[in-house]
């Protein structure tokens, strides 16, 4: 009896360190949102397929009233708002806010947002940018700078960066003298 014991306790331990050697790849994080206003936002996670919506996305943590626009480029803008109709609340339209796009939040009161998911763990990223205008997003949720991000521009590229309650800044792809470089390195954030 002793002995099956004992053969128990062994097997249990030995059981215990094989199962202490499993590890994730799942890498998660989160971004707070707390800026009332008008603020450029991207969802940098990875979302089910169901689809990266504002209901997904916000929920109900944005105050009544609070619109999202999303740009297509070519387009134009497009609205959605959170409203209460007899006491429910709503996203009136349900646009697409994952991939490397970014969009827009205005919020009248002070919104306390804070969204998660899975951080995008591929080495690089492929985001294909059309001529003419468009919102896009780094595509992990940390701060890095223009210089650093491996675009490869064109001279006469721009880049908008836009800060709230300061406004917009450029930079631009320039060649001076057969030297080509950005006129601003702007940090780029969460």
């Amino acid at each position: 009896m002793k002995k099956l014991v004992m053969t128990v306790a062994v097997l249990a331990c030995a059981a215990s360190f094989v199962s202490a050697q499993v590890t994730s790849v799942n890498i998660v994080g989160y971004n707070k949102t707390t800026q009332a206003g008008l603020t450029l936002v991207s969802v940098d996670f990875d979302y089910d397929a169901t689809g990266v919506t504002p209901e997904a996305v916000y929920g109900s943590t944005l105050p009544v009233g609070s619109k999202i626009y999303t740009y297509t480029p070519g387009v134009g803008y497009a609205t959605a708002e959170y409203v209460d109709s007899f006491g429910s609340q709503f996203w009136t339209a349900t646009p697409e806010l994952g991939g490397m796009g970014a969009h827009w939040v205005e919020t009248s009161g002070t919104p306390v947002s804070i969204y998660s998911g899975e951080v995008n763990t591929a080495g690089s990223v492929t985001n294909t940018l059309v001529a003419g205008l468009q919102l896009t997003s780094w595509p992990y949720p940390t701060e890095v700078t223009l210089s650093t991000m491996g675009i490869v521009p064109e001279v006469g590229d721009k880049v908008y960066t836009y800060t709230p309650g300061v406004g917009y800044s450029t930079s631009e792809y320039v060649d001076s003298f057969g030297s080509q470089f950005w006129t601003a390195d702007p940090t780029i954030k969460v």
